[in-house]
């Protein structure tokens, strides 16, 4: 299964990155605010046009002004 998680490196996204790379026949793509594309052995090259199985979005929530 192919999964893009954007959000890697918060807290939420970096336990499920965790998650999938102990799952069988994952290919994981991660995006983060500010990096471009993660650059890691395990993660394959996200490139525009990609098709992915599944996204997680795991973005940071303080209030409900801010994640609006």
């Amino acid at each position: 299964m192919r999964h893009i998680i954007i959000g890697i490196r918060g807290q939420i996204g970096t336990c499920v990155n965790t998650f999938l790379l102990n799952v069988d026949g994952s290919t994981i793509c991660g995006i983060d605010y500010g990096d471009r594309v993660m650059e890691r052995e395990y993660l394959m090259e996200c490139t525009h046009g990609d098709e992915f199985d599944m996204m997680h979005v795991c973005i940071p929530f303080s209030s409900a002004e801010g994640f609006c």
